[in-house]
């Protein structure tokens, strides 16, 4: 049954007012989720709360950024809490239709060709950036099958999704483990005899190869850009831009396992991503900075924390300041002064750290396969062309 989105949703039904007597709320801004992993929830007074907080959300809640649909800011929300506020940015749809299941009207929104689509509108209105209106997708005509049938095919990609997700658990918790450490042998008992020495007196960054705009094909060798580099310092690795295997590129810009890659450019400029394991050749493009050695998964952990430490952002952002787009140059990230201890001491923690990083670099990969797997399931599922052999007393 074909059914109009506007037709079985509620959008942005609710909106905060004076009538809500909280004093503070939880915020989440368009930028702090991506396919339904949220990065960071803001505690803020709300009486210091940006003008955007506006939005409120229940169980099962649909937020879909109306601004360049193609970065794919968008969730399900299972049982907030009721202070939990999301920004004017988002598009809020709640479903009102008992034969429609809000999981599954999400999987269909946010399906490749739908996320292209509405980028196709959003580049094609006349605003000072991509965006689209609620009406755009409310407009959208989805086929439903029974609701039995939406429930296995629910089961499926959750189940995937799951799998995800505690991956992302693990590697937060490893994550938080390997800083912890961190910060109590070099932050907490630093020692004043210290040296302060420079980013590339432990390991130098350089730069990405300059590809040119005719090299770009839909088939290839990947290639790390910006945009590929996540705030949770991973890689997305859909969607990535493409060169023929036969483009003729230095080893040195080429991006093996355990290596760090750094955004010199624009508004994620300093953000760092892991390089995971990885069974092609991927190379990097100009304007990413990558920092490469001998021994990548050895010198990852003293590594990563270090550039992680707010002190190296703030440096950049000092450093690369004044400008409307701004830029630093691998030679000024390599002199930002870094709190180097004992070679030894270095060593030990590395040591110690590796067997985290290494399981750490395995999850990410799995994931990659898994959200790979995901991806190219969902538009079949939604479309027939694989049907679930679930018994529907399993779903």
């Amino acid at each position: 049954m074909k059914k109009k989105v506007g037709n079985i949703c509620k959008t942005n039904a609710s909106t905060l007012s004076r009538k809500d007597d909280f004093e503070e709320i939880l915020y989440l801004d368009t930028a702090n989720i991506t396919k339904n992993k949220i990065d960071e929830i803001q505690k803020i007074a709300v009486s210091q709360a940006p003008s955007r907080a506006q939005r409120k959300v229940k169980n099962n809640t649909i937020i879909y950024s109306t601004v360049r649909p193609n970065l794919e800011h968008f969730g399900i929300l299972e049982n907030p809490q009721e202070n939990f506020i999301v920004s004017t940015g988002f598009s809020t749809l709640d479903v009102v239709d008992k034969n429609i299941s809000p999981k599954y009207l999400y999987y269909l929104l946010t399906q490749k060709h739908i996320t292209n689509y509405l980028h196709t509108i959003a580049t094609n209105a006349v605003s000072a950036y991509p965006s689209i209106n609620s009406d755009d997708i409310s407009d959208l005509v989805f086929d439903f099958p029974d609701n039995p049938i939406q429930l296995c095919i629910i089961a499926v990609l959750s189940a995937l999704d799951d799998k995800i997700a505690l991956n992302n658990r693990i590697n937060d918790n490893l994550e938080a483990m390997a800083k912890t450490i961190y910060d109590y042998w070099f932050v907490q008992n630093a020692d004043e005899k210290w040296e302060k020495k420079e980013i590339e007196d432990y390991i130098p960054s350089s730069g990405g190869f300059a590809f040119k705009s005719t090299e770009w094909i839909n088939k290839g060798i990947s290639v790390i850009k910006i945009k590929d580099i996540q705030e949770d310092n991973t890689l997305n690795f859909n969607d990535m831009s493409k060169v023929s295997e036969e483009t003729i590129v230095d080893d040195k810009f080429i991006a093996n396992t355990g290596e760090v890659v750094i955004a010199m450019t624009g508004a994620t400029i300093g953000k760092v991503a892991v390089v995971p394991y990885h069974n092609h050749k991927i190379f990097v493009n100009q304007r990413v900075g990558i920092f490469k050695s001998a021994n990548p998964i050895g010198n990852l952990p003293f590594l990563i924390n270090s550039l992680k430490q707010p002190y190296i952002r703030e440096s950049i952002f000092s450093i690369s300041g004044g400008a409307a787009q701004p830029n630093i140059s691998n030679e000024q990230i390599n002199t930002i002064q870094l709190t180097m201890p004992d070679n030894n001491l270095i060593e030990r923690y590395n040591h110690l750290m590796k067997p985290l990083y290494m399981q750490i670099l395995k999850n990410q990969q799995q994931n990659q396969h898994l959200t790979q797997l995901r991806d190219w399931l969902l538009p079949m599922l939604m479309n027939g062309q694989v049907s679930v052999n679930y018994h529907l007393s399993d779903c």
